[in-house]
């Protein structure tokens, strides 16, 4: 999904996990999920800000890959303290509505040398992200399961559908 809205013209953000993950591995470094979870976390919450606050000031929409819901989804049911700490720290910043949301689709979901969970821990880290985008009041758009080009096509017609409310 992420390709296709960059191959279509609009700006992206990738996934700040992913890009975590294929750092760590391309230096032998330990900061990866499977073996430092909580340090994992900690960086992405790091990145996640890093990233928003590089484009938060652009006048056109921005697509995030994830984001910083990711990693306060992580910490709202494992850690308390960090999860008050980032939700201090991201207070001010907030991701346009509504945000669309892919559930998981067993279809396209794929193990990689990145992506090593299982379906199951996926659709739990889904739902878990979805509660936790609800707890700050963002509103939600389910990307229907369908072809990419399609996918594609719902979201900006959602867009403009937004912006000619708003105007």
């Amino acid at each position: 999904m992420i390709d296709a809205l960059s191959i279509s013209g609009n700006t992206v953000v990738p996934e700040a996990g992913r890009m975590i993950v294929q750092e760590q591995l391309a230096n032998g470094g330990k900061i990866l999920p499977w073996l430092d979870m909580h340090s994992f976390v900690c960086r992405l919450s790091q990145d996640s800000i890093k990233q928003f606050d590089h484009v938060n000031d652009l006048d056109r929409p921005v697509f995030f890959d994830r984001g910083f819901i990711e990693p306060l989804a992580h910490w709202r049911s494992r850690d308390c303290q960090a999860f008050l700490a980032l939700k201090d720290e991201v207070g001010a910043r907030r991701y346009s509505d509504p945000v669309f949301v892919a559930p998981p689709w067993p279809e396209l979901f794929v193990h990689d040398a990145e992506r090593r969970h299982d379906f199951s821990a996926a659709t739990e880290e889904y739902h878990s992200i979805c509660e936790t985008l609800t707890d700050f009041n963002y509103r939600q758009v389910e990307i229907p399961r369908m072809p990419v080009c399609d996918r594609t096509d719902f979201i900006m017609k959602q867009l403009d559908i937004v912006q000619k409310s708003v105007q």
